[in-house]
């Protein structure tokens, strides 16, 4: 039976002899610098197999997984460090990814806070407490749905609300400071505007573990930390839908 090999294992096989090549060969020579834009060093057939690999695997991808690579606008960046404050500007840093799925590295972007910006600060509950609500939430949601199916047309239902596992304060501009790990949204698109005014920034306060195992909290993780991924996430900035519940035989 001969093999099929799925487009996505294409990609990455092209994306990784691209590589590979641009290392073998920069490794031998000496040519000048990559075009503007890449890594400038003086193996620039390095960068230049490393950006032939990525654009191979840019254009399979896209062209096997469509729905990975729409033009959609991006309207909202969640776990940004705070870099600095300059009146109403704020001036982040966070992974490339969020704009672009095959984004390398970090991006830094500035964005407007105006006068009708939503600004809060978001502290996670207790473990216990929420951990309390959410069981209640279960049995709560459980017991509406067997209610809604045993009655063709149920009134007075009302569907249960979802407890937060973050409590929420409003706070201004002074009450952030450069470091501080925030999330924020506007209506213009963050992959090409360089003067987003924003509808809303939440910066977050990050649970630590004590020596006991008890979760106190503090203030977010260190900038280089929060951008590799080390520090645990805390809750989404924006309040999901509330979680679908398993069927319940009637």
């Amino acid at each position: 039976m001969q093999k099929t090999f799925s487009p996505l294992v294409v990609g990455l096989l092209a994306f990784a002899l691209g590589l590979a090549l641009g290392l073998i060969v920069g490794s031998t020579s000496n040519q000048s610098p990559a075009p503007t834009g890449g890594v400038q060093n003086q193996n620039g057939s390095y960068d230049k197999g490393y950006q032939a690999a990525l654009g191979s695997a840019r254009k399979l991808l896209a062209k096997n997984f469509p729905a990975l690579f729409q033009d959609q606008p991006v309207h909202e960046v969640n776990r940004a460090v705070l870099k600095t404050i300059d009146g109403k500007k704020l001036t982040v840093e966070f992974k490339a990814s969020a704009l672009d799925p095959l984004g390398d590295g970090t991006i830094v972007k500035s964005f407007t806070v105006s006068d009708g910006t939503v600004l809060e600060r978001h502290t996670p509950r207790p473990m216990n407490e929420f951990a309390t609500e959410r069981d209640q939430y279960t049995q709560d949601i459980q017991m509406y749905f067997k209610e809604m199916g045993s009655s063709p047309n149920p009134t007075g239902l009302k569907m249960p609300t979802p407890p937060q596992p973050y409590t929420s304060e409003k706070i201004s501009i002074a009450d952030l400071k450069p470091g501080d790990i925030v999330s924020f949204s506007t209506s213009a698109d963050l992959r090409t505007s360089d003067s987003a005014v924003a509808d809303s920034v939440f910066t977050e306060v990050a649970p630590v573990q004590t020596a006991t195992g008890a979760a106190t909290n503090s203030t977010a993780g260190t900038p280089a930390q929060n951008l590799t991924g080390t520090v645990p996430p805390v809750a989404n900035p924006v309040p999901s839908a509330a979680p679908q519940a398993a069927p319940v035989a009637k």
